[in-house]
Order: C-alpha cells, then sequence, then structure tokens
C-alpha cells in the first residue's frame, strides 16, 4: 500500500505503483500563519475527505489527518518542518516535511530507488502573480523519463464552498501534466484551491476516460 499525503501525490502513486513512498514536502511560504497559503505551526490539523466513488464506480472514500509537529529536518540544505498523517480509509501513517519561501508552494516527494532515492517536486501554486501567469517545470522520473507540468493561475481572491462550508482568500490553480504511458500521452489535471492562512481546501484530480477524483477539507484548526 502506498503512503501519500494529499491527492496530489496521487500522480507519484501512479506512476510509481511499485514502490513505497517515503514522504512529502511542500515548499513554499511567507511569513505568519494568517498571511501564507500553508501554515506550518506545530499541532495544526487538517481533516481530508477523498471521494474515489465516481471513478472506481462504488462507494470509496478515505478520511486523512495531518498533524504539523514542531520537529525540523534538514534536507538538500534547506530546513524542513515534519508533518504526519494518517488515512482511515486505507489504515496508513505517513511522514512529511514541509518547507515555505518566497510565495511559492510545491509539494516535493522522495522516493526510494534501490540504493539510492531521487525526488519529484509539483509547484502548485504562487500566491504573488496575477490570474493568467504560468509557468513550467520539469519531473524527470527515471522509468519514464520526464513529465512535464504547466501550472497556471485560474482565479484569485475567490469564495470557494468546500462540504458547505464557504472560504474566502481563496487562490484557484490548475496544473496540466504531460507524461507518455506505455507510449501513449497521459495528460493529468489537478484542479487546486488553496486559501490563504488555511492551506488547500478542495482538489479535483482530472485522468482521462474517468470522473475526477475529489478531496474536501472537512476541518483544521490553526495553531
Amino acid at each position: 500500500m502506498k503512503k501519500y499525503l494529499l491527492l496530489l501525490l496521487s500522480l507519484i502513486v501512479i506512476l510509481n505503483s511499485c514502490t513505497k513512498l517515503e514522504g512529502t514536502v511542500i515548499n513554499g511560504a511567507n511569513s505568519g500563519a494568517s498571511a501564507t497559503y500553508q501554515p506550518l505551526t506545530a499541532g495544526s490539523t487538517w481533516k481530508y475527505r477523498t471521494d474515489y466513488t465516481a471513478s472506481v464506480g462504488y462507494t470509496l472514500l478515505d478520511t486523512s489527518v495531518i498533524t504539523m509537529s514542531a520537529k525540523t529536518s534538514t534536507i538538500n540544505s534547506r530546513l524542513y518542518t515534519q508533518a504526519y498523517e494518517t488515512r482511515s480509509g486505507f489504515g496508513i501513517a505517513d511522514t512529511g516535511y514541509y518547507y515555505t519561501s518566497n510565495h511559492g508552494y510545491s509539494i516535493m516527494q522522495t522516493i526510494p530507488a534501490g540504493t539510492s532515492s531521487y525526488t519529484l517536486e509539483l509547484l502548485y501554486l504562487k500566491d504573488n502573480v496575477a490570474v493568467g501567469t504560468t509557468w513550467t517545470s520539469s519531473l524527470n522520473y527515471p522509468s519514464m523519463g520526464t513529465v512535464t507540468l504547466n501550472g497556471k493561475i485560474t482565479e484569485k481572491n475567490i469564495s470557494k464552498t468546500v462540504l458547505g462550508k464557504t472560504y474566502t482568500k481563496v487562490i484557484h490553480s490548475t496544473l496540466n501534466l504531460q507524461m507518455t504511458i506505455f507510449g501513449a500521452p497521459y495528460p493529468i489535471t489537478y484542479e487546486i484551491y488553496v486559501a490563504q492562512g488555511i492551506g488547500i481546501i478542495h482538489i479535483d484530480l482530472i485522468q482521462p476516460g474517468t470522473p475526477p477524483v475529489q478531496q474536501d477539507l472537512v476541518s483544521y484548526t490553526i495553531k
């Protein structure tokens, strides 16, 4: 069974179906829990519900809780804050590492590969740029080559209702990932909604030929 923090990392699960995933890093940030789009304060928690029902054809819900700790770890010369995730639907516990800087937010996954390891990073948000701003980066995946990530700020300062609760100061970003599977193009799209002072509140994962998988924020506590 795979380990991953947040639906964004399901991409890595898809690409890495035979590998155990070891942790997640969110890279990006600003000062103060209320200003940032990903608070890192110890004791903060986020409870998410991921609904796979439409994509698998039967009821399949997974609940996960992420808790930020006071522990830090230096990775690639950068200081990360450690977080813990438990997932009730699949009986999984995981550890992640969050780093924030310069108004950019990424998720990075460290994946073991034999006697070594490599990392994949998804830059999913820039909070200080205009609507329509785009960016491109590459993910180097050993068994598949280069995966191209095209990001875009789709909406800013909007309201978004998730599970009956309305959030304000929300940024909506769109990630399109272009890859090749068994010699054929395979695009994946993420529609990501992030609320200021809270973090990710909703994700739609869109894959060819299947309805979207949805992840919703159920509750949170920011310390």
